[in-house]
């Protein structure tokens, strides 16, 4: 009984090196469950007062579940149509006419996702459309952060 275990041992070591590396060769697939993403918009040292961003991911892996407000003026869900959270692309807006809004980096919004085992999920973000509180269109741009 000693002899067949200690072959049983060596033959797992033996392989142990082949199943590391294909972990190694692999990205951690997450099994189901829900996470978000964070938008987040930067206009440099200019206020932004109005913002309208599109929102994609791939069809099938993903789907939108919610939408939640970001940060500073923008805690309030953003503006969007409630039909879109059953497709994978939603466009989230807001608009803010408040005095001292934020310049440089603000979180304009959350999204809520539901993910399927095993898929790795990829978004897509562009902004559409970007202005200070004079309507002057802004050189800005966005970045997904991706959640826990």
């Amino acid at each position: 009984m000693t002899r067949l275990a200690l072959r049983c041992v060596v033959l797992l070591l033996a392989l142990l090196p082949v199943a590391a590396a294909q972990d190694a060769a692999e990205p951690l697939r997450p099994a189901a469950g829900f996470t978000y993403v964070d938008l987040w918009l930067e206009a440099g040292a200019t206020t932004c007062a109005a913002w309208q961003i599109e929102f994609a991911t791939e069809a099938g892996a993903v789907r939108l579940v919610g939408v939640e407000g970001g940060a500073g003026p923008w805690a309030n869900a953003p503006y969007y149509d409630p039909a879109a959270l059953r497709g994978g692309r939603v466009i989230v807006a807001g608009l803010s006419t408040a005095d001292g809004l934020p310049a440089g980096r603000v979180r304009v919004a959350r999204l809520h996702l539901r993910v399927e085992a095993g898929e790795l999920p990829q978004y897509v973000a562009k902004l559409q459309a970007a202005s200070d509180s004079d309507g002057t269109r802004l050189d800005a741009s966005v970045d997904i952060v991706q959640g826990d």
